[in-house]
């Protein structure tokens, strides 16, 4: 298969032996030469040194960039340009035209001097090869291989042939064969003339600018004739390319681009292949460019970079038309190219098939582009990130890096001479500088965590307002639905379960449903709306909270700003001072070769301990409710010529490990706790679930108060979802989200904290917590999905309908399981209790209980003879409650024979007389309304025994040959609303 960007292959380094042997040649040569002018001193000297000496240096220097010796390389490549432009006349140098030429004539001379001995042959004989001459060829009758002079170097493919002129007279032509890529090049010319330049750039260098083969792009030189041919491109392209390619490895990028460029002027560069693999490392120069400033939170500055290979979101162009890109002769057709890709790539987010590493550096740069518009640091870090690492593990890595610098530094440190006095007083001074300079990184950073927290306090603030307007809908729509309205739809959602059993069981589906809803009691619709109304109360709180520490951090702001302004004016000062001393001294260069790859060393690691440093805060701050700030952006600032900055960073590592220590905190407790969304959710439930598969819905602090009054800082570990009632064998697929906001009880009382923090989703799968974290075993270095938050926030889950084969009406519950640790005061838990004694319908909730499953005794009876006598007792209630009372009554009949059979049904309680009697609607239910007569039923004990009646009398279409016909009523569901006393 062709190769299609072939362009990522290309290279410039080619040699074809080593610089060892190289220099031998050439000492063999200048012996050969010595011994030639004591034999014969008037023959001309020998100019192949020169052209082997060059090759010898840019040998060397492609060694030399392979072993990452940039510096070195640099020297070398700049010693062959030297060699290479002695060749050259003084009057020859000039443009990159005229040294074009020069050195092409360069090439041409040392051709032509090149004298071969004439075969010994008939005159008559016209001589011809099409062959090149060397060992491996067999020697034809009509031509001998030729033998070079004691002063003449013939290549492999150089050649002479005679033939017989008009007149008789033999004419001696002499030709070099050329090896381009996979085809050759013949140059012929009579003896006594030069070869033609003009042939020379037609049949190679012509030709090469628009060559679709890399090997014929590629600077290949088989023999010393075509390296002097290829001189030119040598110089004009090869040097300049890999100039860059060094300054680039040493990171001086502005150097790079000068060098890059000078290549890209050549004018017979390959437009296929060098061209884009140029414009690759001149965008690869500005991303590492603009990367080195963003590090250093030179943010305008990167995005003055950056903007050489595209625009910042938002702006008209997608591309700059000024930078030289897009406007150099050479690389505007590949700019071109990049400008189409990112103009439709921002429509259709597809590159199409430009080459895939030139839009990954393009995109890359984009990225960053992006970040700055953001208003992010180089790393994408926002100061509201929680990372997924925990704080203990990013610690270790950490202090890993910073003393891997240390070791490293310290090996420096080794190669590095002593410094005289004068040294070190200038040192003194520029550790001032550094000093100053940390001052305003420093003032920098608190006035970019003033400005990010403003932010994240606007959001707070708009996100509360939010859920505070979503929940005054619920309620007001929650207000003016029927209580009993909502309980039917409940018990028609289960009870329209099929009648058919499940395999393994000998229960039906309906009734699997009702099992699941036998010892459900949901809150009262009282009690809900009490919780909606205090929850907006609360987020009415945090908006509050939100613009008080929007204004404080308004403030702050304009603070840090004028610390700012200072910490730049001593900065000055101290450079000032640093510049009056070197004018009377002198810089000193400390660097040696090994020391500067020992601190090239050092200074990766300290990068990464920075990087992980910072990340190891955040994760502190999360983890302990902190506001520390020791990890500084930059350490280079410390000590001598910058060194000792690990030291530095490892102290700050190590002050968060003092810090924990003397925080007193109690020791926190593991809960597990199950809430029911049915239960505390019964109108999102059956409004919005049921329906959508959607439900937005908020974990109330009162749900874990109940519970477990006196526990704080409550901060989930795991949560697990439970989805109960007629569902798959393999379970729902789905979705639960914490949407950003939680809140979590203090030790105070009357103090409620708010914590903004990234989205997490878990995937509702086939997983389990408790059987397969075996399989899925967690890193304790990771931080799990949601671990930290505060157990009271936002969420939504989600069970989307074109996922799951199932019928909604069929779930009967949906169940989260918090697993969470909190703190626990004595103190707390008396003051929750008593506020919870104050709640409105705190102590009130609702039960469906299907009366045929629960008393089937009773209902067989009930098809004899219309009458349903049951008892219920304190088993079908919670064990934590006692002196039940009726609230409201509620009756649903699932009559075989259709909703719009109606019935006339008498009810008798445990504290009543005599049975009321009732006609149910139109979907066979009793629900009562003001004044309903079932009124007078409500009030009394809920335990003890009742009586449900469906008289021949009163319902004579249920009469057959004088005999009641009730088969029809496949179940009676009494929908129970019952008062009571919680045991606090």
């Amino acid at each position: 298969m062709q190769v299609k960007n072939i362009e990522n292959y290309s290279t410039l380094r080619w040699h074809r032996q080593s610089s060892a042997l190289l220099r031998k040649k050439i000492t063999n040569i200048k012996e050969r030469t010595s011994i030639t002018d004591v034999i014969e001193p008037s023959e001309p000297k020998d100019n192949s040194t020169d052209l082997l000496e060059i090759e010898k240096h840019l040998t060397t220097a492609h060694d030399l960039y392979f072993s990452r010796l940039f510096a070195e390389a640099i020297e070398e490549y700049r010693t062959t340009q030297t060699l290479i432009s002695n060749l050259l006349n003084s009057s020859e140098s000039g443009d990159s035209s005229s040294i074009f030429d020069s050195l092409l004539r360069v090439g041409v001379d040392f051709i032509s001097s090149i004298e071969l001995k004439t075969p010994e042959t008939n005159p008559n004989l016209q001589l011809s090869t099409t062959e090149p001459l060397n060992s491996e060829n067999t020697v034809s009758e009509e031509t001998k291989e030729i033998k070079p002079t004691k002063r003449g170097i013939l290549s492999p493919a150089t050649k002479i042939s005679i033939k017989t002129g008009e007149e008789g007279k033999p004419i001696k032509k002499r030709s070099v064969r050329l090896y381009v890529g996979k085809r050759t090049v013949d140059i012929a010319w009579e003896d006594g003339k030069e070869p033609s330049t003009t042939e020379l750039i037609e049949k190679i260098y012509d030709r090469r600018t628009k060559s679709e083969e890399l090997d014929e792009a590629i600077c290949k030189y088989f023999s010393t004739e075509e390296f002097s041919v290829m001189l030119p491109h040598i110089m004009s392209y090869v040097i300049p390319v890999a100039l860059g390619d060094c300054y680039y490895g040493l990171g001086d990028y502005e150097e790079a681009e000068k060098n890059y460029l000078a290549a890209a002027d050549y004018k017979y560069i390959n437009q296929r292949i060098e061209v884009p693999s140029l414009w690759i490392k001149l965008a690869q120069n500005v991303l590492a460019w603009g990367d080195m400033l963003y590090k250093e939170d030179m943010f305008q500055e990167a995005l003055n970079v950056y903007r050489l290979v595209l625009e910042a979101p938002g702006s008209a162009s997608v591309v700059n038309s000024e930078s030289y890109l897009y406007k150099h002769n050479s690389l505007k057709i590949t700019g071109s190219t990049v400008s189409k890709m990112l103009t439709e790539y921002e429509k259709t987010g597809n590159t199409g098939d430009i080459n895939p590493q030139l839009a990954i550096i393009v995109l890359q740069v984009k990225e960053r582009m992006i970040k700055l518009s953001g208003g992010l640091d180089f790393r994408g870090i926002p100061l509201n990130l929680v990372p997924v690492w925990t704080f203990e593990y990013l610690q270790n890595v950490a202090r890993y890096f910073a003393q891997q610098a240390i070791q490293a530094e310290r090996e420096y440190i080794d190669f590095i001479e002593t410094a005289d006095n004068k040294k070190l007083t200038r040192q003194q001074l520029k550790q001032a500088v550094d000093l100053a300079k940390a001052e305003v990184n420093l003032a920098k950073k608190q006035k970019d965590v003033a400005v990010s927290e403003t932010k994240i306090y606007q959001e707070g603030l708009e996100l509360a307002t939010l859920r505070r307007q979503n929940m005054q809908v619920n309620k007001n729509a929650y207000s003016l639905m029927s209580w009993e309205k909502i309980r039917l739809d409940a018990s028609n959602a289960w009870y329209s379960g099929p009648d058919t059993k499940i395999k393994g069981t000998d229960k039906k589906a309906y009734e699997i449903l009702f099992d699941n809803t036998l010892r459900t009691g949901t809150i009262s619709r009282e009690y809900e709306l009490g919780v909606m109304e205090r929850q907006i109360a609360e987020l009415r709180q945090a908006e509050e909270m939100a613009k008080a520490q929007y204004s404080s951090a308004q403030a702050r702001v304009s603070a840090a700003e004028q610390l700012e302004r200072i910490a730049m004016l001593r900065e000055a000062a101290a450079k000032e001072n640093l510049i009056a001393f070197d004018n009377q001294t002198f810089t000193a260069d400390v660097w040696t070769r090994m020391g500067n790859f020992m601190k090239n060393i050092s200074d990766n690691y300290l990068d990464m301990a920075i990087n992980i440093s910072r990340l190891m805060q955040k994760a502190y701050n999360f983890e302990f409710d902190a506001q520390q700030n020791s990890i500084k952006p930059n350490y280079s600032s410390k000590s001598i010529n910058g060194l000792l900055a690990s030291n530095a960073l490892l102290l700050d590592i190590d002050s968060f490990t003092y810090d924990m220590i003397n925080s007193v905190k109690t020791k926190s407790i593991p809960i597990k706790q199950t809430l029911s969304l049915a239960t505390r959710h019964p109108y999102l439930f059956e409004t919005s679930f049921r329906t959508t598969g959607v439900m937005e819905f908020e974990t109330y602090m009162e749900d874990f108060d109940m519970d477990y009054p006196g526990t704080y800082n409550r901060r989930i570990e795991a949560i697990e979802v439970i989805v109960e009632g007629l569902i798959p064998s393999g379970g729902v697929k789905g979705f639960l989200t914490n949407c950003g906001i939680s809140r979590y009880r203090t030790a105070n009382f009357n103090t409620i904290k708010f914590r903004i923090q990234p989205k997490d989703t878990l995937v509702l799968s086939e997983y389990k917590v408790t059987g397969d974290s075996f399989v899925f075993s967690a890193d304790p270095a990771k931080l799990k999905l949601f671990e930290g938050a505060g157990i009271c926030g936002s969420w939504k889950i989600e069970i989307p309908k074109f996922s799951n084969d199932l019928d909604y009406n069929y779930i009967t519950d949906v169940k989260i399981i918090f697993y969470y640790k909190a703190f626990y005061n004595e103190n707390l838990a008396q003051s929750v209790r008593n506020n919870l004694k104050t709640l409105a319908g705190i102590n009130k909730k609702s039960k469906i209980l299907p009366l045929r499953y629960i008393f089937p005794d009773s209902y067989y009876y009930f098809l004899e003879n219309g009458i349903f006598s049951f008892e219920l007792d304190k088993s079908l209630f919670p064990y934590s409650e006692s002196g039940f009372k009726i609230s409201s009554l509620n009756l649903l009949a699932k009559n075989s024979n259709g909703a719009d059979s109606k019935l006339t049904v008498l009810m008798k309680v445990p504290s009543g007389k005599v049975p009321v009697k009732i006609q149910t609607g139109s979907n066979v239910e009793i629900t009562p309304a003001p004044t309903h007569p079932w009124d007078s039923l409500t009030g009394g004990d809920a335990l003890g025994k009742y009586t449900i009646e469906i008289l021949k009398e009163d319902n004579p279409s249920l009469v057959s040959d004088g005999k009641l016909q009730l088969e029809s009523i496949e179940d009676l569901v009494l929908l129970l609303e019952y008062d009571y006393t919680p045991a606090l």
